[in-house]
């Protein structure tokens, strides 16, 4: 298949931001633009074509901090916007194998190790696709740019790897300012391991931006003169913007480009509706931080106050079952039991409940990891989600469920009688071939233990274990976290929950599922909290 080289001319809409992005093209580029605002599709997409046809047969490197979310997150947009822009796949591009020799596609000057986990283009050149979470997608010792998407959770010092590749290739492609650029698109980074992000803001030569838009806009004007030029008039143009694409160049050279927007930037696209609804999906500081773009510090009253992202969350897949799959986009965002890398299946797993006429939520948790979150709506039941863990781990070797429980559990209503909580959820557990361990931790504590026992261990003190939680599993259970609040009720210090009765606040957002995360953590570590606390107090009375 031989397929023309020329750049497709197509009308595309582009917002503010992604316009300032094209006509700056600065060496690097930081974006660090709300949600919704169109950076994968209005900026890494066409950058990465820039760069695909100013360098013919050159390599680079799309990176990601994790393979799953380059496949699931990154690729879809990018390639629905190549599409938009008339490049099409299996004709233009192909994606996690070499092209057909018949196609006669010329080779990349440094060809990449493997051809698994990369894109090849009909001009010879490529992009390899390298995550933070997999060593085996190697690029090779030289590549000629990078790109990074969500470049917030990516790790900087493992990042310095990937910088020592942007390397070589100069006799080739070296007297053009593209050539070894980096773009880097996130929302705002909101924690301390973060901020590598925003140092960039230092580095910015203003004047020299402020001139290239001068220079832009000058081009604009004189190609819009060329189409009634005459032939004196249009040899004139045509070689004042051959002076201005050199000026151009240069300025580019070694320039860092750094832009903040919010997601209001592209109201246009998304629409109020988005804006409202993130607004209500998202904790006051997420959606400051990541609608907004507001530079944000965590809130005072806050009742997980040392719950934090850079010490506490984390993300582990198993790429067997995604590998399976290859690139086929379709499948690749239904995610299940195959695909999580901190499940010990020859172990037990841990579960605990919030029970709620709104909502029903369960933890699953295996060692001090939290691996799961489930919920089921009204007007679905205690039953459903029981039943959802059970498909859900169907395929999990070690059918044996420790389940920690609390007074809320035995609770009698006239509906079941003496059929609790508890009595539902072991048997349905039971009728699916689960072994059960039920763990009655009788009543649960009081705030202020929970409070205290908890952000102590989230601190890292040594009386506890640190929990840690599968962020890609338990988004809406950390949300819910970080949404609680603390005030002071009748009888003192408590958990604010009036977000359970706010019509504008999910239920799955609101205080419901940290309770049965805490149910958990609490029943399985509590003895041991106790006995290290009264430890204390016997010392001090010493």
């Amino acid at each position: 298949m031989i397929t023309t080289q020329k750049p497709i001319e197509k009308e595309l809409y582009l917002n503010k931001p992604q316009i300032l992005v094209w006509l700056v093209r600065a060496l690097i580029t930081i974006c660090i633009w709300g949600r919704g605002t169109g950076k994968s599709e209005g900026v890494i997409a066409p950058w990465i074509i820039d760069k695909v046809f100013a360098m013919p047969r050159s390599k680079g490197i799309i990176i990601g901090p994790t393979f799953q979310h380059l496949l699931v997150n990154t690729l879809p947009p990018v390639i629905e916007m190549w599409k938009r822009m008339g490049y099409h796949r299996n004709v233009h591009y192909i994606i996690g194998r070499k092209p057909p020799k018949s196609w006669n596609w010329p080779e990349p000057l440094n060809a990449p190790l493997s051809p698994k986990h990369c894109i090849f283009w009909f001009n010879g050149s490529c992009q390899v696709l390298v995550s933070q979470d997999r060593v085996s997608n190697s690029a090779g010792p030289s590549v000629d740019y990078i790109v990074g998407d969500e470049a917030k959770h990516l790790n900087f010092e493992k990042l310095q790897e990937t910088f020592q590749t942007n390397r070589g290739n100069r006799q080739y492609f070296g007297h053009l300012s593209v050539h070894h650029a980096v773009l880097f698109c996130t929302d705002m980074p909101t924690t301390p391991k973060q901020q590598w992000v925003i140092q960039y803001e230092d580095d910015v030569d203003e004047e020299a931006v402020e001139l290239i838009l001068a220079i832009q806009n000058e081009i604009i004007m004189l190609t819009e003169e060329l189409h009634e030029a005459d032939a004196k008039r249009t040899k004139h143009i045509q070689n004042k913007l051959k002076k201005y694409e050199s000026y151009l160049n240069e300025l580019r050279t070694d320039l860092v480009h750094f832009s903040e927007f919010s997601t209001l930037e592209n109201l246009e696209v998304v629409g109020e509706p988005f804006i409202r609804e993130q607004k209500r999906n998202l904790p006051p500081l997420k959606y400051r931080a990541s609608i907004l773009n507001e530079r944000v510090k965590k809130e005072i009253g806050m009742f997980y106050p040392m719950l934090d992202e850079d010490t506490h969350y984390y993300t582990k897949f198993k790429y067997q079952k995604i590998d399976k799959i290859g690139f086929d986009f379709s499948k690749l965002n239904k995610h299940d039991y195959h695909q999580d890398g901190d499940i010990d299946p020859d172990a037990p797993l841990e579960i605990s409940l919030d029970y709620n006429a709104v909502i029903n939520s369960l933890v699953v948790s295996q060692g001090t990891n939290t691996v799961n979150f489930l919920f089921v709506k009204s007007p679905k039941m205690l039953k459903d989600v029981v039943k959802k863990f059970c498909k859900y781990y169907e395929d999990h070797s070690c059918k044996e469920v420790d389940y920690y429980y609390d007074h809320t559990a035995i609770g009698r209503n006239a509906m079941t009688g003496d059929y609790t909580f508890a009595d539902q959820v072991i048997d349905i557990l039971q009728e699916e071939g689960w072994d059960v361990n039920d763990i009655y931790i009788g009543q649960g504590p009081g705030y202020d233990t929970r409070y205290e026992m908890i952000n102590n261990a989230l601190r890292g003190c040594p009386e506890l274990p640190m929990p840690k939680f599968n962020s890609n599993n338990c988004e809406s259970l950390l949300i819910s976290m970080e949404n609680t609040m603390t005030r002071q009720g009748p009888t003192g210090f408590e958990i604010d929950k009036r977000s359970e009765r706010d019509e504008n606040v999910l239920p799955e957002h609101a205080t419901h599922p940290q309770e049965a995360w805490s149910t958990w953590y609490y029943g399985k570590y509590g003895d041991q909290w106790n006995a290290a606390t009264s430890s204390f107090d016997d010392a001090e009375m010493i």
